[in-house]
């Protein structure tokens, strides 16, 4: 009884040796964030060797299991844990630098983007604020698709899961703890791993996205952390078991980095790589022999800003690969690199450090003071966030003209699908109103007219996207039918149970044998991405013109790096379009992107595809030399009203405006003359 009242009763000062021996200062830990964060920035600058660098995330949250349950197990039974001590730390850990960077960024981001993009970025932001991006980015997108890189709070989800995590752990260890002590605790923490991985493997079946972003998938990265706090010390093991855990530990992490890739299916079990091996790191610690692989001042002086440096990384790629277009070069990822880092010391010495300490090892602000600020804080940028999202986008940061060009956003809209004929002749897009094949309108599509040529016009969405144009500029002359699906092109797809392999089934086989000799041409379009495609492309022209049918086929469209309204609204901010106004720069010209932001492979592409139409006798389109000149290829051009509209918004379709001015550069003899 004796020992345990005098456990109970320990003085202040006991309790605080206790708490400094056991939670002594580990440079090894901030060297396996430097680690962490250098693959992540090295995923982010598209550099291919990094191509899964995206795992810098699991092993921080390897790290802040560890860290953050072996601090609560010592405050717990040295009888100093309190939730408002706890929280208290975590917001003025987290919570300063968070609030600049999310400041920051919507400063920028009133300079350069559209109104669509910030008001996109104003929900980003008003998530974040609240440590909820990670529930926004699920609902809203996928961490790998292309709309992801043009998302400046992107990176958020991982901090907003990590402080969901802070909110629900403390109660679950302070529980557990006065439940009963042994291995009760950490066969809890093991059981909830196994749970929070199973959950997570299950997930992935379904939504990827779930298991992602979502906290309940990656609980079991924190409790392996965890769990490490009941692991013995490796302290008293022979040196060469622990250089040989070091070793394998940063393998895992290091194979991870560089051979899981976007479409590996993560996390559920392969997390369980990474995850493992940085707790094998963690475990060895500071070995005699390896331990300065991240115990040198380089690791440990990067890890220490490594939040900071997680912090602004990500939005400086983002809006400098808005402005640039052309993919990153070493020159730009050097650049980036080092506006990073200096970026990330200035954030730490002056934000992160500053609200933590006064001086350092000193408090910092007194409590009241930092509470009252970071409330006020919080509720500027929120109710900033949210003007941003409820305007609009603040679109009257442009002048008019501008803006009725802008308001048009930078992305294929419903309606925009909508004249492509979605759900009757084209189908399996993804806007929210998805169709299949059996809803394919073959009596519409697909009526011949004896009056007038016939034209069928075959392929994916960039086929479907001139439709509105053709109809528009050549429809009272040439009968124009269509069967067009999403993302319909290659071989696999064709092999593949789905829509498109029903709709190529029904034209090539079913319905083309019995009207080829109505037909005077088949106009075939799709996106002409990569070379793979090409001898598929010429066994479809084939198969089409042994039928008896002539074949056109349309060139690849010009396809951007960027979003082209993203780059005219960075390009072309409020800030440069007052003073060109102010300038007396009145008339807006027809805008071109420069060439260099077309992607590279478009051009071989072009020149390939060419080839094979002209040896196997087929008409072709080339769409490159109607938009395109030495300069730049042309995005918008004045509409009927004067003003400045899109021909093309995204990266490679048309508007419905654009499809029309497309059409009007393609003459009716091209439709029709295949191979002359």
């Amino acid at each position: 009884m004796a020992l345990t009242l005098r456990s109970v009763t320990r003085t202040k000062r006991e309790r605080t040796i206790l708490a400094l021996s056991k939670l002594a200062y580990r440079p090894e830990i901030d060297g396996l964030r430097a680690v962490a964060v250098l693959i992540i920035l090295m995923f982010h600058l598209d550099v291919s060797q990094f191509s899964g660098g995206y795992v810098g995330v699991d092993v921080f949250f390897v790290i802040s299991g560890y860290l953050i349950t072996r601090l609560l197990r010592e405050d717990v039974e040295a009888g100093d844990f309190t939730f408002a001590r706890f929280f208290g730390r975590r917001i003025r850990r987290l919570f300063p630098a968070l609030l600049v960077t999310i400041g920051l960024v919507l400063f920028a981001g009133f300079l350069m983007l559209t109104p669509g993009a910030y008001s996109r970025l104003g929900a980003s932001a008003l998530f974040a604020t609240f440590s909820l991006a990670n529930i926004k980015f699920w609902l809203t997108t996928s961490y790998f698709d292309e709309a992801a890189g043009l998302r400046p709070l992107l990176h958020m989800w991982s901090l907003s899961v990590e402080e969901q995590f802070y909110l629900v752990w403390p109660g679950l260890i302070w529980l557990l703890m006065r439940w009963g002590g042994g291995w009760r605790l950490p066969g809890c923490i093991l059981a909830l791993a196994l749970a929070s991985l199973a959950w997570a493997q299950w997930a992935l079946g379904g939504d990827t996205s779930l298991a992602f972003f979502l906290a309940p998938a990656r609980v079991c990265e924190f409790a392996i952390g965890a769990l490490l706090v009941w692991v013995p010390s490796s302290s008293e093991r022979s040196v060469g078991l622990r250089d040989m855990c070091l070793a394998i530990g940063l393998g895992a992490v290091a194979w991870s980095a560089a051979s899981f890739d976007a479409q590996t299916v993560f996390p559920g079990m392969r997390a369980l790589v990474p995850c493992c091996g940085t707790a094998l790191a963690l475990w060895a610690g500071n070995t005699p022999r390896l331990g300065f692989v991240l115990s040198n001042s380089v690791s440990v002086q990067i890890g220490k800003i490594s939040y900071s440096l997680y912090l602004v990384h990500w939005p400086l790629i983002v809006f400098y690969k808005q402005l640039k277009i052309e993919p990153l070069d070493w020159g730009d990822r050097c650049l980036l690199l080092l506006l990073s880092f200096g970026l990330a010391a200035l954030l730490n010495r002056h934000v992160e450090r500053r609200f933590r300490y006064r001086k350092e090892g000193q408090p910092g602000l007194p409590a009241n003071r930092f509470v009252t600020g970071t409330a006020l804080a919080t509720l500027c940028v929120g109710t900033f966030s949210l003007f941003a999202v409820q305007s609009g986008g603040i679109p009257g940061r442009y002048p008019e003209a501008y803006r009725s060009l802008l308001r048009e956003g930078d992305r294929v809209t419903a309606e925009d699908v909508a004249t492509w004929g979605q759900g009757k002749c084209y189908f399996g897009g993804s806007f929210g109103n998805e169709h299949d094949f059996h809803e394919y309108d073959r009596e519409s599509c697909l009526r011949l007219d004896p009056e007038r040529p016939n034209v069928l016009v075959f392929g994916d969405s960039t086929a479907a996207h001139l439709m509105h144009g053709l109809q528009t500029i050549h429809g009272d002359e040439l009968n124009l039918l269509q069967a067009t699906v999403a993302k319909c092109r290659g071989a696999k797809a064709m092999a593949s149970p789905g829509n498109c392999r029903d709709l190529h089934q029904y034209i090539l086989r079913d319905w083309l044998p019995k009207h080829a000799d109505q037909l005077d041409s088949v106009v075939v379009a799709t996106r002409w991405e990569k070379r793979a495609l090409l001898p598929w492309g010429g066994r479809l022209i084939e198969r089409i013109q042994n039928r008896g049918v002539g074949v056109v086929v349309v060139g690849p469209p010009v396809t951007f790096n960027t979003a082209t309204a993203t780059f005219i609204g960075a390009r072309h901010g409020p800030g440069r379009v007052h003073l060109q106004l102010a300038a007396g720069e009145r008339d807006l010209p027809a805008f071109r992107l420069p060439i260099e932001g077309v992607v590279e492979a478009v051009f071989e592409m072009e020149e390939e595809l060419r080839e094979i139409a002209a040896r196997l006798g087929a008409g072709y389109i080339s769409l490159i030399d109607k938009q395109c000149v030495a300069s730049g290829c042309m995005v918008a051009a004045a509409a009927d009203d004067g003003h400045p509209t899109f021909i093309q918004r995204d990266k490679l379709h048309f508007t419905p405006n654009g499809s029309i001015w497309a059409a009007s550069k393609i003459s009716a003899e091209e439709l029709l003359r295949p191979g002359s």
